[in-house]
C-alpha cells in the first residue's frame, strides 16, 4: 500500500511541476507577444516589419524567434527556424532538420 501511495504522490508532483512550467511559459509568451505588438504600434504599421531596417523592425525581429520557440513548446512541436531572421538560409535549414524539442 505504501509503494502505491508513493507512486501516486510522485505522479502528482510531476503533474504539478509541469503545470507550473506551462504556466510560466504561457506568461512569458503573453509578455513577448505584447512586446511584439508594442513595436508594431510604435512603428505605425506591421507591413514589412519582418524585413525592415528601422529601429522597431529590428527589435521586432529579435523577439519573433523567441515567440516561435515559446509557441512550439506550448504546442509540443519543434520550432520553425525560418523565423530566425538573423541566420542565413543554410543555417536555418540545418537547424530545422536537426533540432529536437
Amino acid at each position: 500500500m505504501n509503494t502505491e501511495n508513493k507512486e501516486t504522490e510522485k505522479k502528482c508532483d510531476i503533474h504539478v511541476v509541469m503545470q507550473k512550467k506551462f504556466t510560466r511559459c504561457f506568461k512569458l509568451y503573453k509578455k513577448v507577444e505584447s512586446e511584439l505588438q508594442h513595436y508594431v504600434n510604435m512603428r505605425g504599421s506591421s507591413f514589412g516589419v519582418g524585413v525592415g531596417t528601422d529601429e522597431y523592425s529590428i527589435k521586432w525581429q529579435g523577439k519573433q524567434m523567441r515567440l516561435e520557440i515559446l509557441e512550439a513548446f506550448l504546442e509540443g512541436r519543434n520550432p520553425n527556424w525560418y523565423f530566425a531572421y538573423y541566420l542565413d538560409n543554410d543555417e536555418r535549414d540545418i537547424r530545422n532538420q536537426n533540432y529536437c524539442a
